[in-house]
């Protein structure tokens, strides 16, 4: 088959194997984010109405404000891969 080429002559097929920087943290925040789904009801059990940086599948910081837990682990994680969210007290279902 043949090499699929865009304007600047770079092989399509080739370029998008290749993991990026900037894709490379959206992998990890993926894996942080599938972990939190998995792990939401012992979060929401431990650290309701907390904020919390989930980092590298772990909690790594709680606080009462975004701020405080960033601040609290800023020099632990990378930044660009974590996630700050607070816990909530539950999760509303549809009817």
């Amino acid at each position: 088959m043949d090499n699929i080429r865009n304007r600047n002559n770079i092989d399509i097929r080739e370029a998008i194997k290749k993991v990026t920087p900037y894709r490379n943290n959206l992998i990890k925040i993926l894996e942080n984010r599938h972990w939190i789904d998995e792990q939401i009801e012992e979060l929401m059990k431990t650290y309701s109405n907390k904020w919390i940086v989930v980092w590298n599948k772990a909690v790594q910081a709680v606080a009462d404000s975004p701020e405080e837990a960033l601040n609290d682990c800023r020099k632990k994680i990378i930044e660009e891969e974590a996630i700050v969210m607070m816990v909530p007290t539950y999760i509303p279902r549809p009817i």
